[in-house]
């Protein structure tokens, strides 16, 4: 019985050897890499020309001075939609914020606060042009509406595409090692 048992010493050796290293934690692989933000050839600096601009010209019209004129008060304009016809994946939403940061900033119309009724809305869309010479812009159409949505303002302006570099390729490097 004795050798027996003996004979059994070695395969419980290996077997408490071999334990340790099944019960180590697997290491959890890498995380995804997150996707590519779109690349476009509109810049931050396209969506404050473009408000600055366009909203000048919106706010110095003459529909302002006859909206005052007739009730008395500034005219309060809420930013809605801009449609991105162009495929170029434009930020819309700081588009939009851009646009409510300049309103908000004049002294000839009022922006629309939450809760607030509009007297008129501001829109619009940019598209892509071919400008010859392998040169591409941007058009951007804005517009105001009033509640019946009679057009009081509309203007457009032409803003140079530039070519985005492309992102650079993430690495990933192994976990562990």
């Amino acid at each position: 019985m004795r050798r027996s048992a003996l004979l059994f010493v070695p395969v419980i050796a290996v077997a408490l050897a071999v334990a340790p290293a099944c019960s180590r934690p697997v290491p959890p692989p890498p995380p995804p890499v997150a996707p590519a933000k779109p690349v476009t050839g509109w810049t931050a600096g396209n969506s404050q020309h473009a408000a600055r601009v366009l909203l000048d010209a919106a706010t110095s019209h003459a529909w302002v001075a006859a909206f005052r004129q007739a009730k008395g008060r500034m005219p309060v304009i809420a930013v809605g939609d801009v449609v991105d016809n162009t495929g170029d994946h434009l930020p819309l939403d700081e588009i939009q914020t851009e646009l409510g940061r300049v309103l908000a900033a004049s002294d000839r119309v009022l922006a629309c606060a939450q809760g607030q009724v509009a007297d008129a809305t501001l829109g619009g869309a940019i598209k892509l042009i071919e400008a010859g010479a392998g040169r591409r812009l941007f058009q951007v159409d804005l517009r105001i509406r009033d509640r019946s949505n009679e057009t009081l303002w509309f203007n457009g302006l032409e803003i140079e595409r530039t070519e985005p570099a492309p992102e650079p390729t993430p690495v990933v490097l192994p976990v562990g090692g």
